[in-house]
C-alpha cells in the first residue's frame, strides 16, 4: 500500500468519524457498496476523482484537505503561478492540477487537466458526481461521451455538462489533450 493513499485514506476514515458518519451510511451516499467503501477507507485501492470529490462534499472539505492534509486559508483571492497548481495524478493517462487550492469555501473547484492517449474508449467505467461542470479545450482532441452523447472537441471548443449523468472523456487524434475545467458545487 502507498503511504500517500494510505494518508489520504487516513484522512477520510478521521473525517467520517468526526462528523458521526458510519461507514454503512458513508457508503450509501457514495453510491456504492459497504465492502467496496471499507477497502477504501483501509487504503487497499487507489482513490479516483470522482471518490474524493464525492467524499469531500459529503465530510464538507475541500479535496485539497483530503489530498494534502493541510487546510487552506486563503479567502479573499487565491494566485496559483504556471505549473504550481495542486497536482493530482490517479491514473497514468490523467492529469489534473487544481488552480484554486489554496482558496478557503469554494463554490467551484477550477483545474487544468492533460488527458493522454493511452486509454482507448470503453477502457474505464464512466464518472459522476454531484456537480454541473465546464470545459474548455485548450489543445488537442477529446472524445467526450455524456449518457448516450457523444461528440469530438477540438482547441477552442467548449462543453457545460451535468456530471450527474455517466461521463468519460478520452485523448484522440493525438497524444494529448488538455483543457481546463471548472466544476461547480
Amino acid at each position: 500500500m502507498n503511504d500517500q493513499i494510505r494518508l489520504i485514506a487516513l484522512r477520510i476514515s478521521d473525517m467520517r468519524e468526526i462528523r458521526g458518519i458510519s461507514q454503512e451510511e458513508m457508503a450509501r451516499k457514495m453510491d456504492m457498496t459497504e465492502q467496496e467503501y471499507v477497502s477504501y477507507e483501509a487504503g487497499e485501492q487507489d482513490f479516483s476523482f470522482s471518490f474524493l470529490y464525492k467524499a469531500s462534499n459529503i465530510l464538507g472539505v475541500e479535496m485539497a484537505e483530503l489530498l494534502t492534509g493541510d487546510m487552506p486559508k486563503l479567502d479573499f483571492a487565491a494566485v496559483v503561478r504556471a505549473g504550481k497548481g495542486l497536482r493530482y495524478e490517479r491514473r497514468k493517462d490523467y492529469e489534473h492540477s487544481h488552480l484554486a487550492f489554496n482558496f478557503k469555501d469554494r463554490k467551484a473547484d477550477p483545474f487544468f487537466v492533460t488527458v493522454r492517449s493511452d486509454c482507448k474508449p470503453g477502457q474505464r467505467v464512466p464518472n459522476s458526481h454531484n456537480s454541473q461542470e465546464f470545459m474548455y479545450i485548450v489543445s488537442g482532441t477529446l472524445l467526450f461521451r455524456l449518457d448516450d452523447f457523444t461528440t469530438v472537441l477540438h482547441e477552442g471548443d467548449s462543453v457545460y455538462y451535468d456530471c450527474t449523468r455517466p461521463h468519460d472523456m478520452y485523448a484522440v487524434e493525438c497524444d494529448e489533450c488538455k483543457f481546463i475545467t471548472v466544476i461547480i458545487k
